[in-house]
């Protein structure tokens, strides 16, 4: 599924602050502060999930419509008939 520019924008954003942070964490574990960087790295993963599965409110009414489009707009059922070369 592709994204919107919007979306695409939002994600960097997200990446922007979780690429810091990551490595950040895998610096201190290399250190041998392992605690605090794998709690770094795990702040960086859920700051991309979170942006990636979490419906914001203005997201709302594009999911909205998209579903009603789905519902709305079937794709039509090949019934094999009409495109029969074998007869």
């Amino acid at each position: 599924m592709s994204r919107s520019i919007v979306e695409q924008v939002s994600f960097m954003v997200a990446v922007v602050i979780a690429a810091p942070v990551a490595l950040a964490g895998v610096d201190m574990t290399l250190r041998g502060e392992t605690t605090w960087g794998l709690v770094l790295i795990v702040f960086a993963a859920i700051v991309l999930l979170v942006e990636k599965y979490v419906t914001t409110p203005h997201e709302v009414p594009g999911v909205a419509v998209a579903k009603a489009v789905g519902i709305v707009a079937k794709e039509p059922e090949d019934d094999g008939e009409g495109t029969d070369s074998d007869s």
